[in-house]
């Protein structure tokens, strides 16, 4: 897919390194949301055990960098929880948030998953505010482009306004990464309070 097509090009432009794409799109796109949900589990520990097969084969657990967008960000923290020794870095793309919650962190991405765990809200409310991810900060450090709701361009008129919306602002986490990995310039302003920032 597209997500990983960027991803794979960026990295492999920027350095000489091993880019593993996990493949679960029968059990991510299942006709209920919440199995989908369900399945970042046994997908997440799978990838993990993986991880540690290559570590076991010789690979250092510091080599690694675990990336997960939506459901696929659970897998990554599922996968990072189950390695033999703690993974330098997980960044958890708009990590899904329909059937996870900030408590149970077992089951979703948290910041003991990796030394450093990043995340970006692309679309961050709730599902009643059109939004698919987290609405509060996870990671070490959560970024928030254009306030995490809802993306420039992705504001449509039309019938299925709220639903393109939504995925095309999820989307675009998966897009703003890969623009970071070679050094995009993103313009950002100093405000000097929330209130500022909010207006």
């Amino acid at each position: 897919n597209n997500a990983v097509f960027s991803l794979r090009d960026e990295f492999l432009s920027k350095e000489n390194c091993n880019f593993i794409a996990v493949d679960w799109e029968k059990l991510a796109n299942n006709l209920n949301y919440y199995s989908s949900a369900a399945n970042t589990q046994p997908v997440g520990i799978l990838t993990g055990d993986f991880i540690n097969f290559l570590i076991a084969q010789g690979t250092y657990v510091n080599q690694f960098h675990v990336i997960g967008f939506s459901l696929g960000a659970h897998v990554a923290g599922k996968a990072g929880a189950l390695v033999n020794g703690l993974i330098p870095r997980i960044t958890g793309l708009d990590p899904a948030y329909p059937g996870f919650s900030v408590e149970n962190t077992d089951e979703r991405l948290d910041v003991t998953d990796a030394q450093f765990v990043d995340i970006m809200h692309t679309n961050s409310a709730s599902l009643l505010d059109g939004g698919l991810s987290f609405p509060v900060s996870i990671g070490h450090v959560d970024f928030w482009p254009n306030g995490g709701i809802v993306q420039p361009g992705c504001i449509l008129t039309g019938s299925d306004i709220l639903a393109i919306a939504t995925g095309c602002s999820h989307s675009r986490a998966y897009q703003y990464f890969a623009e970071t990995i070679n050094g995009g310039r993103f313009t950002s302003i100093r405000c000097t309070s929330y209130e500022e920032f909010d207006a």
